[in-house]
């Protein structure tokens, strides 16, 4: 069984938004929280390290107190295009969750 200690959590919250009417989809509130918090809080306990993994202007992030891995594809490659910027040889797995699969904390 790997350890808790050796997984990188990774959000991603890069999209381009089309479908949310350009809206920045991660700063999206549900019941009054942005769903990036609410994937940071079910993800945090699950790993040793988290990240965002976003394309543009990192300060959008700034309140949520994670470091942003800044695609390091060109052209907007896709979701997991700053995945390919994480090099974290201390952990051995990375778990990766998407910002905008949340449910209201209970």
């Amino acid at each position: 069984m790997i350890e808790r200690t050796h997984i990188v959590g990774a959000i991603l919250a890069g999209g381009l938004s089309r479908r949310m009417a350009m809206r920045e989809k991660s700063l999206i509130e549900l019941a009054g929280v942005p769903l990036l918090a609410h994937a940071r809080n079910r993800l945090a306990p699950q790993v040793a390290r988290l990240v965002i993994s976003a394309n543009g202007d990192s300060a959008r992030f700034a309140r949520f107190c994670l470091p942003v891995q800044l695609d390091i594809l060109p052209d907007n490659a896709g979701p997991l295009a700053g995945l390919a910027g994480i090099d974290d040889p201390e952990n051995a797995l990375e778990l990766v969750r998407d910002d905008d699969d949340a449910e209201p904390e209970r």
